[in-house]
C-alpha cells in the first residue's frame, strides 16, 4: 500500500498528537514501544505512519484506563 505525505508523521507531529515532548517520542521509538523508522543519516530523526501512531495511542489509552484494569502511565 502506497503512502502519501499525510500518512507519514515526524517526531514533532507525534509529540503534538500525544501531548508529550519529542524526547518522549524518540524514547518510545528507541524502546520499540512505538513502531517507526529512523531516517538514514538523521541522527535521532524518526518517521512514523499515521496508522502506527493511532494504534499506539489507542493502546496507550486502553492501558491507562482504570475502568479497563489499566493504570495511568508516564511516558
Amino acid at each position: 500500500m502506497a503512502h502519501n505525505d499525510t500518512d507519514i508523521l515526524d517526531t514533532q507531529a507525534v509529540a503534538d498528537l500525544a501531548g508529550v515532548t519529542t524526547a518522549c517520542v524518540r524514547l518510545w521509538a528507541e524502546k520499540q514501544r512505538l513502531k517507526g523508522r529512523r531516517l538514514a543519516g538523521g541522527k535521532g530523526s524518526w518517521v512514523f505512519t499515521r496508522k502506527d501512531v493511532a494504534d499506539f495511542l489507542e493502546q496507550r489509552q486502553r492501558d491507562s484506563d482504570p475502568a479497563k484494569g489499566g493504570r495511568p502511565t508516564i511516558g
